[in-house]
């Protein structure tokens, strides 16, 4: 049954699970998870209900028959997987989502959800549909984070609605295959700073290191400046940064007799027996 979570014992089996109001959300753990058994987790506040209780209310659920208590609408399986294969759905107000709250207050929401995990298309398809909701003041979408923060007016929009937008968003948008190469360009920034300060002022020896780094770091500046100046042909502020970024890496100091002087601010006889005090 578990094996298909699309399928339409599954579903069926989620909208009767999900009229106890005692499930808060359901994980789905499908054959396509590696290594996993299909098999279906729900969960429950274990400081309100046993589990005991919760079974028998579920098998009543189940027992009962449809037409005297329809199952709960759940939405499609590609608005709630996540990069394993999990499926995972969540109840807000009478809505089964696979969007989790994460915090809420009048006026802004913040939700997540794993299926945004590295896939900037899904981002750029929610942030296409809020872009035409009337009563959206702002909106912003993290592919890293895997959530949506949205500023409404409480006065035209519900949480359910904005959560029934990102549901449709979901899915109407083409799902890639493939996750988004990984972003390194942030944190390879964060560690050249302090790489360059030791080799400046404590650990000469890895300017051979710093430099380079330093180097690759300015290369989507180079590029940016590049476009500039040959295909818009105009000059930008990028062309005189880029040229002291340039200037920085081919004047750094490379005898190591130089680097010596430049850490401890030794003085050296310069040009006419005068002495000079060498440093940057």
């Amino acid at each position: 049954m578990f094996a298909d979570s699309d399928g339409s014992s599954c579903r069926r089996f989620v909208g009767r699970v999900f009229l106890a109001t005692e499930i808060e959300s359901v994980v789905i753990a499908s054959a396509i998870a590696e290594g996993v058994t299909p098999a279906i987790e729900l969960r429950f506040d274990a400081t309100q209900y046993s589990s005991r209780q919760v079974l028998e209310r579920v098998a009543a659920l189940l027992d009962a028959a449809p037409s005297s208590d329809p199952e709960v609408e759940v939405p499609s399986s590609l608005t709630a997987h996540d990069r394993h294969g999990a499926v995972r759905y969540h109840r807000y107000d009478h809505k089964v989502t696979g969007w989790q709250v994460v915090s809420e207050r009048i006026g802004t929401i913040k939700l997540k959800n794993p299926v945004l995990y590295r896939k900037a298309v899904l981002c750029e398809a929610i942030e296409r549909e809020l872009m035409s909701v009337l009563g959206v003041d702002r909106y912003e979408t993290s592919s890293r984070d895997c959530c949506a923060k949205i500023e409404y007016d409480p006065r035209q929009l519900s949480p359910v609605q904005i959560i029934e937008i990102l549901d449709g968003a979901l899915a109407n948008a083409e799902h890639p295959d493939r996750l988004d190469p990984l972003d390194l360009d942030l944190a390879i920034c964060t560690a050249s700073l302090p790489l360059a300060a030791v080799a400046q002022f404590a650990m000469p020896t890895l300017l051979p290191v710093s430099a380079p780094l330093f180097a690759y770091t300015a290369i989507p500046s180079f590029r940016g400046a590049y476009e500039v100046l040959f295909k818009e042909r105009r000059l930008g502020v990028e062309l005189p940064n880029r040229g002291m970024c340039g200037a920085l890496i081919l004047t750094r100091p490379q005898d190591p007799d130089d680097r010596h002087r430049l850490c401890r601010r030794q003085p050296v006889r310069g040009a006419g027996g005068r002495r000079r005090a060498s440093g940057p």
